[in-house]
């Protein structure tokens, strides 16, 4: 058993072995200590009562209470593409289309059906990128990526009532949320670059 500088045992070398919360208080407080014998610095070695120590770079984000709203912005989207889902099941049957066939190829309706097919399979094709922006720009700015989530649901609900007209010109009404989605990519963008310190925010 080792013994610091003053020739005694450390706390947490001493007594019955902890289990529980003890357990993940002494493991936090043995990585506390290794930094603190390292002086602070990344990645380099510190030397005390006989011990070399290396320390090693942590990297943490603590989410704050107003990432519930990137949270509910995310359910939200969900409801949305529920929605575009069941107009998609309704369409099926007024227009008589059978699973698995994914489009119409009746002359005189199929194409009302083929443009609600399309504004939910368009909102599919992008929706897992619109998640991922926005549970990473929502970390560092949750606000922002909550507000342009928001603005995102909205133009994709445009899109997809200009689409069920009939007429695919009419769907560029919800062109807002595009420009969202851009929002979106470049706030996750700078979030990863402010994580990485590469860039500075005070």
């Amino acid at each position: 058993r080792r013994r610091g500088r003053s020739g005694s045992a450390p706390a947490w070398a001493s007594g019955p072995s902890p289990s529980g919360p003890n357990r993940l208080a002494l493991s936090l407080a043995s990585l506390r200590d290794r930094v603190e014998l390292a002086g602070g610095g990344g990645g380099g070695e510190s030397q005390r009562g006989g011990l070399r120590v290396r320390a090693e770079s942590v990297k943490m984000v603590v989410l704050s209470k107003e990432y519930g709203y990137v949270v509910l912005t995310g359910a939200a989207s969900f409801i949305l593409v529920t929605h575009l889902a069941i107009n998609v099941g309704r369409a099926r049957k007024k227009y008589n289309v059978e699973y698995p066939a994914m489009y119409s190829t009746d002359p005189e309706n199929g194409h009302v059906f083929n443009c609600i097919q399309r504004a939910h399979q368009n909102t599919l094709e992008v929706y897992p990128s619109v998640l991922f922006f926005l549970a990473t720009g929502g970390a560092y700015y949750p606000r922002v990526a909550a507000g342009l989530g928001a603005v995102w649901i909205i133009g994709r609900l445009l899109f997809a009532h200009g689409y069920y007209t009939g007429d695919p010109k009419k769907r560029n009404r919800g062109a807002i949320g595009s420009f969202a989605l851009m929002g979106l990519a470049a706030t996750s963008l700078y979030s990863a670059l402010q994580h990485l310190e590469w860039v500075n925010h005070e």
